[in-house]
């Protein structure tokens, strides 16, 4: 009995990704239909960082990266938690993924699970070679790390 529960709590939260996923993606094609033509194409091709406020106010700092957003494949952004991502694997991007953000069509899915629903592979994540500015900050502190330079 328990198991039905939660096979049913699962398959809930599956139908509710699904869902997202195709209303942003009736959404984008909504807006992209009344633009002149060829803005489909730039928007596909565009970057867009993720904005400050979606960062700020969290217990974690964050690693961004790009992905192929799977509502209406623009470049959305994908937030890693900066401490948990270690050097990249696929493992670890796996267990450090925060979130994605597509700011065209607006789709924003939280953790691995939402993202799997989605079909979304963190390993095709493309990750800068820098961090946020507060992450450089932060780690740059001289009392955070011993000095090895002596």
């Amino acid at each position: 009995m328990i198991d039905v529960s939660i096979n049913e709590s699962m398959a809930k939260g599956e139908r509710e990704v699904r869902r997202r996923v195709e209303q942003a993606r009736r959404s984008y094609e909504l807006r992209v239909e009344k633009l002149p033509k060829g803005v489909a194409d730039a928007l596909q091709k565009g970057t867009y960082p993720i904005p400050l406020a979606e960062l700020s106010g969290r217990d974690s700092m964050f690693v961004a990266g790009q992905i192929e957003c799977p509502a209406c494949y623009c470049n959305a952004s994908i937030a890693f938690v900066d401490y948990l991502i270690g050097s990249g694997s696929y493992a670890e991007r796996r267990n450090s993924v925060a979130f994605l953000l597509c700011q065209v069509c607006q789709l924003r899915l939280e953790g691995a699970s939402e993202l799997d629903v989605a079909g979304v592979d963190v390993r095709w994540a493309e990750l800068p070679e820098i961090t946020l500015k507060g992450m450089a900050e932060f780690y740059g502190q001289s009392d955070t790390f011993e000095d090895l330079s002596d």
